[in-house]
């Protein structure tokens, strides 16, 4: 204990011997630090989040049990909506398109272009590989705790640049979603929907064509009958539709949309140009009609299945997002932070002073140790 308070004396006794040496070295340090912050350019900070929008755990219970039984959406529900954007976001080919749709080439190397001639100085613009680092060091994307909630930032000395890269970068995003956004599901979709439209209208048509056919004509199996045209062609009953179905999805109902289509096609033939059959009965012809009628409305049930489930299975793979928080051009700088970098020298510089004190006595004590 007596050893400690000597101890603790020799310090208090070294410090104030040296307070003029660890004053002068701690002003300078802290002058310093104060001239360099100064010194150093305003930076500015904006951030937006965006919000991954997919189906996790938008379907109820009920609603997944339903559709268990239903080949077509298997393992839907599935996420990765936000890792997608991500994936996105850290691509080069994003940053290509940010750069070319924006013109970022001037704005990032405004020295090196001549605005009033509007050509660069140098004779040829920057690299694509250069423009993309500079614009990648300027933006910091980051997924938060929160899955599915994504934070875009940006710092530049300009603050309304900081806010223009980053509304940037949200309407390229959108951009090249919608751009890339065309997968299988969604071509199925569009097919099946057009698909749909067409044999509804087929399927009223013939609705009229019969109605039309009961006022004008006296229904009898002996007496009335009619010219019907033929042509069937043994080879390609179905049209290029029924092909790019089965190409489509390979499954049960398809490959009874497929059949119906067939059948539906092969009646149509018939009443197309070809050879003619006269004297058909009036009540041949009758059947022959609404036979067709129930091929149409069975092809228009299983193609509005079909359509429901495409519909499902293209949410699951779609990539969306929702703008929670819009950038704002900043007020105050985000760097540098001047006070903490003076107090932070302070108080490094009176530790290193003290500690350059403390080691200083020691070795003079032990060469004054050796040479006595």
């Amino acid at each position: 204990m007596a050893n400690e308070e000597i101890n603790l004396k020799d310090f208090y006794f070294l410090v104030r011997k040296k307070i003029r040496l660890i004053l002068t070295l701690v002003f300078v340090a802290t002058v310093a630090s104060a001239i360099y912050s100064f010194c150093l350019p305003k930076i500015y900070r904006s951030t937006t989040s965006i919000l991954s929008l997919g189906n996790n755990g938008n379907m109820n219970g009920n609603m997944a049990l339903q559709l268990q039984g239903m080949p077509l959406i298997a393992g839907l529900g599935g996420g990765g909506s936000s890792s997608k954007i991500l994936v996105i976001l850290g691509s080069r080919t994003f940053f290509e398109n940010l750069i070319v749709h924006y013109d970022l080439l001037k704005i990032f190397f405004k020295n090196d272009f001549d605005f009033t001639k509007q050509k660069w100085k140098k004779g040829k613009p920057p690299s694509m590989e250069v423009a993309i680092d500079v614009v990648r060091g300027m933006i910091e994307i980051a997924e938060t705790k929160k899955a599915g909630i994504i934070n875009i930032t940006s710092t530049d000395k300009n603050p309304e640049f900081t806010k223009q890269i980053i509304d940037d970068i949200i309407m390229e995003l959108r951009s090249f979603i919608a751009e890339k956004a065309l997968s299988n599901a969604k071509k199925y979709r569009i097919f099946l929907e057009q698909q749909l439209m067409l044999r509804k209208k087929e399927f009223l048509d013939a609705g009229k064509d019969l109605s039309q056919f009961y006022q004008q004509n006296k229904i009898s199996p002996f007496s009335g009958s009619l010219d019907v045209s033929i042509n069937v062609d043994e080879n390609n009953p179905a049209d290029e539709s029924t092909g790019s179905s089965n190409d489509a999805m390979k499954s049960n109902l398809t490959e009874n949309i497929a059949d119906l289509t067939q059948k539906k096609n092969t009646l149509d033939q018939l009443l197309k140009n070809g050879g003619m059959i006269h004297d058909i009965p009036q009540q041949v012809y009758l059947d022959y009609v609404n036979q067709k009628r129930v091929i149409l409305s069975n092809l228009v049930n299983m193609l509005s299945q079909q359509y429901e489930m495409a519909k499902m299975d293209e949410a699951r793979d779609d990539v969306s997002f929702e703008v929670i928080d819009t950038p704002r051009v900043p007020e105050t700088r985000f760097k540098p932070q001047r006070r903490k970098i003076v107090t932070t020298a302070f108080f490094i510089s009176l530790l290193m002073s003290l500690s350059y004190v403390f080691i200083r006595d020691y070795f003079d004590k032990m060469q004054n140790g050796k040479k006595s």
